[in-house]
């Protein structure tokens, strides 16, 4: 099934919760989702269906693509922790990708501090030593002066 012939998301949420689905007939949509590169409809059928190795083939692509966001989800539908270095794994592509948010989510749920901080600084790098630090800005100031009034005149009598 291409991309155009996945059906819309009225018709994906009435086959994810018919009565009648069965454990074989979610897998086989969840394998039409993946080979099309839905990742999350994939996980919602191989979740529904129970399919243990379904799910670990989309984690294992979510780790190859860098996206925490995939990774949690099948970790939580697979009622796992990260006991096999999955975030690290995750982290580490990430940051080969330029994910840098996912990197950094992955560096902090595999409690790597120094990536972390690696991954912090590039998302915020120091400012260039001839320029100081921004000021934080105070509340209720504004950044420029208000506009004059454009006639050139002064309000002043």
């Amino acid at each position: 099934m291409t991309k155009a012939a996945l059906p819309d998301v009225k018709e994906k949420t009435k086959r994810l919760y018919a009565k009648d689905a069965t454990p074989a007939g979610l897998s086989a949509q969840a394998e039409e989702y993946l080979a099309a590169g839905w990742l999350s409809d994939a996980i919602d059928f191989f979740d529904k269906a129970r399919d243990v190795k379904g799910l670990e083939r989309v984690m294992a692509r979510a780790i190859d693509e860098g996206d925490a966001f995939l990774l949690r989800r099948c970790l939580k539908c697979l009622g796992k922790e990260d006991k096999d270095g999955e975030w690290g794994r995750l982290a580490e592509k990430a940051l080969e990708l330029g994910k840098l948010m996912f990197a950094r989510e992955g560096f902090r749920m595999a409690g790597d501090r120094r990536n972390l901080d690696l991954v912090d600084a590039m998302l915020k790098p120091p400012p260039p030593p001839d320029q100081p630090a921004a000021e934080p800005a105070q509340p209720g100031a504004t950044a420029t002066p208000p506009p004059a009034s454009g006639d050139g005149s002064s309000s002043t009598a």
